[in-house]
């Protein structure tokens, strides 16, 4: 089975902390979204970026198929948030819409009306996809935690006659 994603973490934002989620995540997006071609995911610091209010979160290469996601002082959740932003346009560029000369200087999306409704479906369907990953994960390991505790009642009444003491623990 091929991988369609890797990852780089340059901003140390621990990685294996965080590992069910991430494969849980990205094949939740690639099937999700679509896209046909690996991508690979580069978290990154910049102590002075995270420092301007209005500093970069994170962009997209299409010439390389990577994402790059400012990490410092972020939650692991609005990181992913970001992630799946640029999912949006990694799959926009496997459909070929990156096909094209585009001005990305400040400003851009006021002044490409294409290029702005790229950002706009970024911007709603990687929060929708981002929103629907999040709901449907946390459904599935709350039902896990629950079947792991209603088994460890059963075990604990079966080899000890009561289940009130454990009932307590949990």
């Amino acid at each position: 089975m091929q991988t369609f994603y890797e990852i780089h973490d340059k901003a140390n934002i621990g990685i294996g902390q965080h590992q069910q989620i991430f494969d849980d995540f990205f094949p939740y997006m690639k099937q999700n979204l679509g896209y046909d071609k690996p991508v690979s995911v580069y978290f990154l610091s910049d102590t002075k970026n995270s420092e301007n209010p209005l500093g970069k979160t994170g962009y997209y290469n299409p010439a390389k198929h990577s994402i790059s996601v400012y990490a410092d002082g972020r939650h692991i959740k609005d990181v992913l948030r970001s992630v799946a932003h640029e999912l949006v346009h990694h799959t926009q560029n496997c459909r070929g819409e990156f096909e094209r000369e585009m001005d990305t200087a400040p400003g851009y999306a006021l002044k490409d009306g294409p290029l702005w409704d790229m950002e706009k479906e970024a911007y709603s369907l990687g929060n929708q996809c981002f929103r629907r990953w999040e709901d449907t994960y946390k459904t599935k390991h709350d039902l896990f935690e629950w079947k792991k505790k209603e088994l460890m009642l059963l075990l604990t009444k079966k080899f000890t006659g009561t289940n009130d003491k454990m009932r307590e623990i949990l």
